[in-house]
């Protein structure tokens, strides 16, 4: 019988240590009223950012960030309930392993990688080595650490008082902030400034940058061209230097979810509050104006000068039993139809060509459907395989719940690649 485990999110855990986090405080910089500071930090040339091809451009797109998905040269890192290494080998097969590289290691303790690296759900590499914060009990608590994926090893750059996240790399540098606690209201609300934190890689150095407000955010990070670009806590896309100054305003007012740099042009979905799909357009960065490409887009990503984009198109997929609020207040298991308003189909187009004609629809999407494997909301493309967190109907006995978890599917043939699934199923 398949071993039925009822699938348990990290994302409440991460958001939890986010909001209690915070760092002993650094009398050097002082805090502004703007969330800027004093000092004055030093710039840098476009190739000192990239040490004359040393370090390259960061290979997680949003698109990736937001499937948990984390390409690199050799290796496709993925988190879903725990992290995971794929090789993509030349006969097409995929090999997936945990991160951990001891396979005599139960990866429940340290220095296990695997049990570090349990509550963060975002990696960033640079020339073999992945950077992480993790969190967790006393002897990993808080710690900003730099993984050799060659040896197995990792070693601490950094210790805290609590928690933070990962923004991005920019060349030869990688973000991340924490959180310091700066005491409560009246009525017990927490006060709270993000401490920037920025990590040069080649000089083996960690600094703090500056401070921000608590409410800002800085969602959907990638570097690119000596620049970072970032969503905002008001749904703006942005852009600031190496040193996260002057900040810039690229798309104002239509609440960006996600976008693509390419060359001198972004590619950008926006969504109306509360609707599940919006238009995709394209923003030439130089002269500012923006053209619309597609309408009622649920999602989108860009991989080798190609768009690949779905469209609003719900289609019922299968019940399950999920647990809800009753009206007495209590938790009850009630059925329910899944949508997936993607209408299970991926749509691909040259660049070039975007906005002019229509995507075709990819063949793998019909013999998806066929299957009764659905596309999960978002998605990414890598190296000729779409990944998104698969979703398929699964029952034990009575009971109705689904099989579901990221997946690495082929476009060429369909062929289905599951690097970590679940079974997830309510009683």
């Amino acid at each position: 019988m398949k071993n039925i485990r009822i699938f348990i999110t990290f994302s409440l855990i991460i958001i939890i240590m986010q909001l209690v986090g915070c760092q002993k405080d650094d009398s050097r910089i002082p805090q502004t009223n703007d969330g800027n500071t004093d000092y004055y930090l030093r710039n840098y040339a476009y190739d000192e950012l990239y040490k004359d091809g040393v370090f390259d451009e960061d290979m997680s797109t949003p698109a990736y960030k937001r499937t948990k998905v984390y390409p690199t040269k050799n290796t496709v890192y993925s988190f879903f309930a725990s992290w995971k290494r794929s090789y993509i080998n030349e006969n097409r097969t995929i090999s997936t392993y945990p991160l951990c590289r001891d396979p005599l290691c139960s990866h429940t303790k340290l220095p296990c990688i695997s049990y570090a690296a349990l509550t963060s759900d975002s990696v960033i590499e640079a020339n073999g080595k992945l950077y992480l914060l993790i969190s967790g009990d006393d002897e990993k608590k808080n710690k900003f650490i730099e993984y050799d994926t060659s040896s197995g090893k990792y070693t601490v750059i950094g210790e805290f008082v609590n928690g933070g996240q990962l923004i991005a790399r920019l060349g030869r540098f990688v973000y991340f902030y924490v959180i310091r606690i700066d005491g409560h209201t009246d009525s017990g609300m927490q006060l709270s400034t993000l401490l920037l934190h920025r990590y040069d890689i080649a000089e083996k150095s960690l600094e703090k940058i500056g401070e921000r407000n608590s409410k800002e955010s800085f969602l959907q990070a990638a570097g690119h061209a000596g620049y970072i670009y970032y969503i905002d806590v008001y749904y703006n896309l942005c852009r600031c230097d190496v040193n996260f100054q002057n900040v810039v305003e690229l798309v104002s007012n239509k609440n960006v979810i996600t976008y693509e740099v390419i060359y001198d042009k972004i590619f950008y979905l926006t969504k109306e509050s509360g609707n599940d799909y919006g238009i995709l357009y394209s923003l030439d960065i130089d002269n500012k104006i923006s053209e619309e490409l597609y309408d009622e887009v649920t999602w989108f990503c860009i991989y080798n000068n190609k768009l690949y984009y779905s469209k609003y198109s719900p289609v019922e997929a299968f019940d399950w039993d999920f647990p809800q609020t009753g009206e007495d207040g209590k938790r009850v298991i009630k059925n329910k139809m899944i949508i997936i308003m993607n209408g299970n189909t991926i749509y691909s187009i040259d660049l070039d060509k975007a906005g002019k004609k229509v995507g075709n629809p990819l063949p793998m999407c019909e013999k998806l459907t066929e299957e009764g494997c659905y596309l999960g909301e978002t998605f990414a493309v890598y190296d000729g395989y779409v990944f998104t967190h698969l979703k398929e109907s699964y029952s034990d006995g009575a009971k109705k719940g689904m099989l579901t978890g990221v997946t690495a599917i082929s476009i060429a043939d369909g062929q289905i690649n599951r690097l970590e699934s679940e079974y997830v199923i309510f009683s």
